[in-house]
């Protein structure tokens, strides 16, 4: 990767963490709070509501992803007018996606007692309400989710994202205000909506100020670039029904089979998905960058790039994960309180487990949607969704929320292998690696940084007793410790301690 390449990169990456991070502080503040303002009810409904109204983000079917895969790439090879006509193509898009979803939302709110037959009748008209103004305001915003991936294409990922931040921060400081001022859950649909509204007019007005040299002209016809960019999304939109079974179905199911323990799922599912923002960071910058390089590189200079980019993300995976498992019942009970806890702690650490093994894939997925060969990898997305949700439907008629989890993990299993067993050999002449050298390589060096982690939780099975100082120490020790000598190879220890050395001289020469 080019020098300017690679800091355009970690400008973008630095970009997407810091948005993650305040997306963090805001997750991890407003459930808290929620979780000890509102009844378990309440708060169940409220997490129910917004799960069924982010469906409508399900229906941008790739659309920004492929306006920022085609604006990289015309980008790369100097052929501005393309890019024009790919973001045109894409406004099109998701302007009728947006249609589509305006419609939906209703028709979903009218669903909801037939469906979710648990639900209180006090909350279930709220509920209703609640459903039509989250998924309607998204809708708008999925009209103008064009612009944000326009910057996407073009490798600036700083506006997008401080308008993501101002998005967050906003909505958590006035559902708690809500909240505080005993509010309905009408009222906070309302918030919801402004805010997303606002977001979506904020889009259109930084890409006229910073980006309107891509032009977006609805009155010219660029059948053949529509075609195009819809024919990408076609395999995209399979992928996107996928993560639908796999992880946008998972409340509503809970909530069908067992409402009384959607909240308590809803608080597990929280810490698991925080860990996969932070890695969206990382690997989101990566998609463009590894499209307009595989226009430059070849197959094998791919493969090795890829092989690097997997360890570093299971190593990543592994360490952030494994003190969700571990740690599960003193971080839930000093987040939630102890009766969330309780209810929640297996849960956690299913869905934690489930987490790590699913995204060992996830850069690959992203090198193969990068270029352009989503079509051949597109029967792990299914296998996996498949196997999610029936297994999910299954054990949660008799188990309820602790079946949806389990079908998860046994979905992200699913996944991983057909990933490897097939999805590879297809798209071997794209990125050219041997899936020995993949799974040797990228996953099972990380991997083995979780065996301090089998003994811990094997310990504790015997000592089911507070935490303990001197055991907690010893798992971490080994922790660090196998990460540093098993998953890294020598010479990124030593440039590691090389870099962290000129740090030092730098910052003791400024003292």
């Amino acid at each position: 990767m080019p020098i300017s390449a690679q800091r355009r990169y970690v400008r973008n990456t630095v970009a997407n963490v810091l948005r993650i991070l305040i997306n963090a502080v805001v997750a991890v503040i407003l459930p808290a709070y929620l979780t000890h303002k509102l009844p378990v009810s309440t708060y169940g409904a409220w997490v129910l509501v917004l799960q069924l109204g982010a469906y409508v983000s399900y229906l941008d079917i790739g659309v920004q992803t492929a306006v920022a895969k085609y604006i990289a790439e015309y980008r790369a090879k100097n052929e501005p007018e393309n890019c024009d006509r790919a973001a045109t193509a894409g406004f099109r898009l998701l302007v009728t996606a947006a249609v589509f979803g305006l419609i939906l939302m209703p028709i979903v709110a009218l669903c909801m007692p037939h469906f979710f037959h648990q639900i209180p009748a006090s909350l279930r008209r709220e509920a209703q309400i609640g459903v039509i103004l989250i998924g309607g305001s998204l809708a708008v915003n999925l009209a103008c989710s064009a612009f944000p991936a326009i910057f996407q294409g073009l490798q600036e990922y700083r506006i997008p994202n401080a308008i993501g931040i101002l998005n967050k921060v906003l909505y958590g400081a006035t559902i708690v205000v809500t909240v505080l001022l005993h509010g309905s859950m009408v009222q906070m649909g309302i918030v919801a909506a402004v805010i997303n509204i606002g977001t979506a007019v904020l889009q259109i007005v930084t890409w006229k100020k910073w980006a309107s040299f891509i032009h977006i002209n609805v009155s010219l016809k660029h059948t053949g670039m529509t075609k195009r960019v819809f024919e990408y999304c076609g395999v995209l939109s399979i992928w996107s029904a996928s993560m639908l079974f796999i992880s946008g179905l998972d409340l509503t199911i809970v909530g069908h089979y067992a409402f009384a323990q959607t909240a308590f799922y809803a608080v597990a599912v929280a810490p698991a998905s925080m860990q996969i923002m932070l890695l969206s960071a990382g690997l989101g910058p990566m998609m463009p960058a590894a499209s307009a390089l595989s226009v430059q590189r070849s197959a094998r200079m791919v493969g090795t790039m890829l092989v690097k980019v997997t360890r570093y993300a299971a190593i990543y995976l592994v360490l952030t994960g494994l003190p969700l498992i571990v740690c599960a019942p003193w971080l839930l009970t000093l987040w939630v309180g102890p009766v969330y806890a309780e209810r929640s702690v297996y849960l956690l650490r299913i869905l934690a487990a489930a987490n790590i093994i699913r995204y060992f894939l996830s850069p690959y997925a992203t090198f193969v949607i990068a270029i352009g060969k989503q079509r051949v990898a597109t029967i792990s997305a299914v296998s996996e969704g498949v196997v999610n949700l029936t297994v999910s439907v299954l054990l949660a008629r008799h188990h309820g929320a602790v079946g949806v989890a389990y079908g998860t993990l046994i979905g992200a299993v699913t996944g991983v292998l057909v990933h490897i067993a097939v999805s590879m050999h297809f798209t071997y002449d794209d990125i050219a690696v041997s899936r020995k050298l993949f799974f040797y390589g990228g996953l099972l060096r990380p991997f083995l940084i979780s065996l301090p982690s089998g003994v811990w939780l094997l310990w504790q099975a015997i000592h089911p007793a507070a935490l303990s100082v001197f055991p907690f120490s010893l798992w971490m020790a080994a922790t660090i410790l196998a990460a540093w000598f098993i998953s890294l190879r020598p010479s990124e220890r030593d440039t590691l301690v090389h870099f962290a050395g000129r740090h030092f001289h730098r910052q003791a020469g400024s003292v």
